[in-house]
C-alpha cells in the first residue's frame, strides 16, 4: 500500500506476472493486481477503411518482424502504429456522443462504480470517440 493514498502501489504486467485467460464472447485475461492501461472506443470512432489499411500495414508488419521484439523493434512499432490510431481517436471522427456530458457521465459513474472494491481506478479521461482508463 502507497502510505500517501488508499491504493496499492502500482504493478505493472511482466513476463513473469501470472495470467488466466478465458474466452466468453471477447477473449479475457485475468492477473491480480497488475496495472492495467485501457483504451475502448465507440464503434464509430475510426472510419473502416482508415481503420482496415491500419490493420494491414500493422499485419505485415508484425509478419515481417516476429516477436519477441526488442526494445528498438518494439518502440518501432509503438511509434508506426500505436501512436498512429491514437492520432486517428484524436481527429474526432464519428458521433463523438461522449463530448455530450449525459454520456460522459454515464461513463464516469459507471467507472466508478466499483473502485476501491472489484479495482482500483489510478485515472481516467473521457474524450469525445474514445476513453482512457
Amino acid at each position: 500500500m502507497n502510505p500517501e493514498s488508499s491504493y496499492p502501489s502500482l504493478r505493472f504486467l511482466s513476463e513473469w506476472s501470472e495470467i488466466r485467460k478465458g474466452k466468453n464472447r471477447l477473449p479475457h485475461w485475468d492477473a491480480n493486481r497488475i496495472a492495467c492501461f485501457i483504451t475502448f472506443r465507440l464503434a464509430d470512432s475510426l472510419p473502416l477503411d482508415l481503420l482496415k489499411n491500419w490493420h494491414v500495414e500493422r499485419d505485415q508488419w508484425i509478419k515481417e518482424n516476429p516477436r519477441p521484439w526488442d526494445h528498438a523493434a518494439e518502440t518501432e512499432f509503438h511509434k508506426r502504429f500505436s501512436k498512429r490510431i491514437d492520432g486517428m481517436l484524436d481527429r474526432g471522427y464519428g458521433s463523438c456522443l461522449l463530448a455530450d456530458g449525459r454520456f460522459a457521465k454515464e461513463v464516469s459513474t459507471t467507472l466508478a462504480a466499483k473502485d476501491a472494491q472489484q479495482y482500483f481506478l489510478h485515472s481516467w479521461v473521457i474524450m469525445p470517440n474514445h476513453v482512457h482508463a
